[in-house]
């Protein structure tokens, strides 16, 4: 029974990628500029397509999205290609940005193998200013934010999160992906939460860096470079203590994978 489920699955690939090479694929570009001051709110939603921020020296941002569609037919991917928008709706200092097309109603299964019901992939560009607090959710594709100081609330479903230069809280949630943040800079009442169940959490920090940590991980290992004041009993796969002295509260967890916590 079990090698008769698993011929069928494997059929179903086959088939599924046989699909895949002969659907019709047509792109197109967006690109649209709005005049933001620093210390705003920038709200990026997506379902699915990588997300990309940066930031600039310019009192707006820059908004670039590569639109991808596949369809059975040209006509088809055309006609999709047609009901997709970006919206960009901006009310004083919060400026929201995400992909607008129609649902698929009534799809099944055999809908999803053969393509006719898969979503348009819209990957971001985004540049805003480097004072800026962000809010990015996504469904399927990577988030990588790059040199921003402000509040950052990051979560993807299926992805890997990359931070880099980052200046303030951060809170960052994926479930199938690993996170990484580099270069971070916090002050005692920042939090960085860093969360994923099935990937590797990775912290580079800088020596002088005063923290309370807890990390956790059920099938991984935790590695760290820091000397730790522990708080509490020693286990292998949670640790809780003080680095020089304790300061910003800096929470990990994972369930399948390991905790990697370097010095830059």
């Amino acid at each position: 029974m079990f090698r008769k489920i698993l011929f069928l699955l494997i059929m179903v690939f086959i088939l599924f990628y046989a699909i895949s090479l002969s659907a019709i694929s047509v792109s197109k570009q967006f690109s649209k500029t709005v005049e933001f001051q620093s210390n705003g709110y920038v709200i990026v939603k997506n379902i699915n397509g990588n997300i990309k921020i940066t930031s600039w020296e310019m009192n707006s941002v820059q908004i670039e999205a590569d639109i991808k569609v596949q369809r059975d037919s040209r006509r088809e991917a055309e006609r999709m290609m047609e009901r997709v928008e970006i919206l960009v709706e901006q009310i004083n200092d919060k400026l929201k940005i995400e992909p607008d097309y129609p649902e698929s109603h009534g799809g099944g299964f055999w809908d999803w193998v053969f393509g006719s019901q898969n979503p348009p992939v819209v990957n971001f560009i985004i540049k805003v200013p480097r004072a800026t607090n962000l809010t990015v959710e996504s469904t399927n594709g990577q988030v990588t934010v790059f040199e921003i100081f402000g509040n950052a609330d990051i979560g993807t479903v299926n992805g890997n999160i990359n931070l880099e230069k980052m200046k303030g809280a951060v809170d960052a949630q994926t479930v199938n992906g690993s996170i990484t943040v580099e270069s971070i800079q916090f002050e005692r009442n920042d939090d960085i939460d860093l969360n994923t169940t099935n990937g590797t959490i990775e912290l580079l920090l800088p020596a002088e860096v005063k923290a309370d940590i807890k990390a956790s991980t059920v099938n991984g290992s935790i590695d760290t470079d820091f000397p730790l004041s522990v708080k509490g009993k020693i286990l292998s796969k949670q640790i809780h203590g003080e680095i020089n002295g304790g300061g910003g509260r800096i929470d990990l967890t994972t369930v399948n994978g390991s905790i990697l916590i370097h010095e830059k």
